[in-house]
């Protein structure tokens, strides 16, 4: 049986694939001049939310000083919907142990992407620092989307 695929299935597709190229190349240069940049999870790609918002994470220690911080990467495709609402619960799977980071009404316009990274507080709420205690490639994260 032959598959037909629309206009909006190739969007789709386009877009997915444009959103990880984008993720990448944005991990690539992020850690381009830094000291010593170490990655304990590479970019993840979250469940999107049903308003379109897509939402990927890492955890790095920027300076290679041993602190870790969770990094946020969000993109927008609702015409409508400008605000960024969801809460994350980072549970560490080797201790059990886990905290929550609720993330409100964080302005985020049509199509646009922004990332936290290494070498910038331009978008400090994207960046969550791990606290002391927690193995950081052994973390993961949940999102509910508010």
């Amino acid at each position: 049986m032959k598959q037909i695929y629309t206009l909006r299935d190739s969007l789709k597709k386009f877009r997915n694939l444009f959103f990880f190229m984008f993720i990448i190349g944005t991990a690539s240069l992020n850690s381009y001049g830094q000291g010593n940049p170490v990655v304990a999870k590479d970019w993840t790609a979250l469940p999107e939310a049903d308003y379109m918002l897509d939402v990927a994470y890492q955890i790095i220690d920027c300076d290679g000083s041993g602190v870790y911080f969770l990094q946020l990467h969000l993109f927008n495709e609702n015409k409508t919907k400008s605000k960024a609402n969801f809460k994350l619960i980072i549970s560490d799977q080797a201790s059990g142990k886990f905290f929550e980071y609720v993330l409100s009404d964080f302005p985020i316009a049509f199509a646009s992407m922004l990332s936290a990274d290494c070498s910038s507080t331009d978008f400090a709420k994207l960046k969550v620092a791990i606290p002391s205690g927690y193995t950081a490639d052994k973390l993961s994260v949940e999102i509910t989307y508010q």
